[in-house]
């Protein structure tokens, strides 16, 4: 068993560009949601016992959402409990909280400390505060700054930093009117202070996404304006020469470590590994059988009405669960899109194992992947297909046109 996600679906406000299920934390009783999701973990390990050996070592846990940050000292120490006293082999090597900077005082890091926390994963996106202002951050760059040494004053030694590029912090009108070398000059300028700026601060873990229009997000409800396809192509080049140059180790697509920093927690997700989802909206792979994807409610009041009412039906995965069975070719589509996301690249062995009886996807398959290699867009070496690092930019490009 890999490990563990757990969905804190509280925000004190929305981000721009941010499409995952969270509700503005002011609206709800908080408490009555921990309750809830304590419910789960207890239940749904129990009932998972039969097809997922609940003694199975659990290694990594990850509070993601939302903001976790929102929570109490209290609040998170009750979680846990919940994940010990229901897991039979509780040996977990990472524990990992996703964090807003403007909630981290020197305090509240040191609670995170106590509580057995031992991998802090930070949203900073970018050091300029104009651009933070249109992303609608809570935050400044300086409180970003702030909370990275309080995290490092309470003895946290992986810390993890997100930034985002690739975007346009402007109106139709603004890009019309300004000359493009101007508005190109202005974020090639940030950005490149945003890399010295984190590479000054030098955490153990960097994570760098190009901004994309989630569904449901702010953005998605505007005329938002995609930044071009060549612009954010520089930007992506100049991110992997400056991390390069300053010893961070390139092993996912987005995701840079320092050497034996890289995320054990998201790592497992990309070789496919059975992990528990808990929380609204979360999702689990592999633990009521094998290839069966299951996801939770994407709704608060439905989740804590179930949970606080009906937890102990035997019939609850009816109720407020939906789940699927990937089919033959749905796995081999996520054996090549997580393959291909990691820099050391895919292992054919791997795909072998579900081509035998789909020859027509499997010739298929090695056709393109034969063009690939010939245009030098795939990179074979003995037994695993990698994308060079010079054609990482259009990744998706390349695993969209090698899916059967």
């Amino acid at each position: 068993m890999a490990g563990i996600y757990i969905h804190i679906p509280f925000c004190k406000s929305f981000c721009t560009y941010c499409g995952f299920y969270s509700e503005i934390s002011r609206n709800f009783n908080i408490d009555n949601y921990i309750t809830a999701l304590c419910q789960e973990i207890s239940s749904r390990v129990v009932l998972s016992s039969s097809t997922c050996d609940k003694s199975f070592p659990i290694h990594t846990i990850y509070f993601g959402g939302g903001t976790p940050s929102v929570l109490t000292p209290t609040q998170l120490e009750k979680i846990l409990t919940a994940v010990k006293t229901s897991f039979e082999n509780y040996s977990v090597k990472e524990i990992t909280i996703e964090v807003n900077p403007d909630d981290i005082t020197l305090d509240y890091a040191r609670s995170l400390k106590i509580l057995g926390f031992n991998r802090i994963s930070m949203g900073i996106q970018t050091f300029n505060n104009i651009h933070l202002k249109w992303m609608n951050r809570r935050h400044t760059s300086q409180q970003a700054i702030d909370a990275f040494h309080n995290l490092r004053k309470a003895g946290f030694k992986n810390i993890s930093l997100d930034l985002i590029f690739g975007y346009l912090p402007y109106s139709h009108e603004t890009i019309k009117k300004d000359l493009l070398t101007s508005w190109k000059k202005d974020l090639m300028d940030s950005w490149q202070n945003d890399l010295q700026t984190m590479t000054d601060l030098h955490p153990e873990h960097i994570s760098a996404y190009q901004l994309s229009i989630e569904k449901d997000s702010a953005l998605d409800r505007t005329n938002y304006q995609e930044a071009p396809e060549e612009f954010c192509a520089k930007q992506y080049n100049m991110l992997l020469s400056h991390l390069k140059k300053n010893g961070y180790f390139h092993y996912e697509i987005s995701n840079f470590a320092l050497p034996n920093f890289e995320s054990k927690h998201n790592s497992s997700y990309w070789i496919r590994t059975p992990y528990f989802g808990f929380g609204t909206a979360a999702h689990s792979y592999g633990v009521k059988g094998p290839e069966i994807r299951s996801w939770n409610v994407s709704n608060i009041e439905k989740y804590n009405t179930f949970y606080n009412s009906k937890a102990n039906s035997s019939t609850f995965n009816d109720e407020i669960r939906g789940s699927e069975k990937l089919s033959n070719k749905e796995i081999i589509e996520e054996i090549i899109m997580l393959g291909l996301r990691k820099i050391k690249g895919l292992s054919l062995s791997e795909l072998n194992n579900f081509f035998e009886n789909n020859t027509k996807i499997k010739d298929t398959f090695i056709n393109k992947m034969n063009e690939f290699i010939n245009e030098g867009m795939i990179i074979k070496e003995e037994n695993i297909i990698r994308i060079p690092e010079k054609h990482l930019f259009i990744s998706d490009y390349i695993i969209t046109e090698l899916l059967p």
